[in-house]
């Protein structure tokens, strides 16, 4: 009788162990899961609520600028859209401009002419194919040539605002990482304007 009660109070107090390391746990991973809320969910969510509401207005303002910059004569706009890479965060406005009746150079000629008549700053960002104006925080990347589906040459046009520095940007300035490298997954990158800054 004396081994039984032994042996059934040693299983009741191992169940106890059991049950009390089973409760702490749960506990440790309760207190650990609202600390990751707290910490990283809570301002991922507010940052990526800010920047729905800011992506509207990235829209509108690379509207305007591609509304009073008009192409030059020879060209055929064949495709416009709006784009985001996965791990990218503002809006880029892509156009593609067949060349029918110009060559590149008098194309490169007739933005320069028009941007630097209208104060824009020039940067060189790869020599001969790849220059982009900028004035205050707007961005006018022109990228070219390649042939096209037909056969005839075309260049891009990207049009772009810095994320950071417009009015309604997100104004939570500190987000990168954590919590944006908790969450995301590849290299994160912010449209910057003008193209060469570092991100902050």
């Amino acid at each position: 009788m004396g081994s039984k009660t032994k042996s059934s109070g040693a299983i009741s107090t191992n169940l106890k162990l059991v049950l009390i390391s089973i409760v702490l746990i749960s506990l440790l991973c309760i207190v650990g899961r609202y600390f990751w809320y707290v910490k990283y969910d809570v301002p991922y969510k507010n940052f990526k609520d800010s920047e729905a509401t800011a992506v509207p207005l990235f829209i509108a303002h690379n509207e305007k600028v591609y509304s009073e910059v008009p192409p030059p004569p020879g060209v055929k706009e064949t495709n416009k859209s709006e784009s985001t890479a996965s791990v990218q965060h503002g809006v880029v406005l892509q156009i593609t401009y067949e060349i029918e009746n110009s060559d590149m150079n008098t194309i490169m000629n007739y933005y320069e002419k028009l941007f630097l008549s209208k104060k824009w700053e020039k940067y060189e960002l790869r020599p001969k194919i790849d220059y982009a104006y900028y004035q205050d925080t707007s961005c006018f990347e022109i990228l070219g040539s390649s042939p096209s589906s037909s056969g005839k040459s075309e260049y891009l046009v990207f049009i772009y605002q810095d994320y950071f520095d417009q009015s309604f940007s997100p104004k939570i300035k500190k987000i990168p990482f954590p919590p944006i490298g908790l969450h995301e997954f590849g290299e994160t990158q912010f449209v910057r304007c003008p193209p060469f800054l570092d991100a902050p």
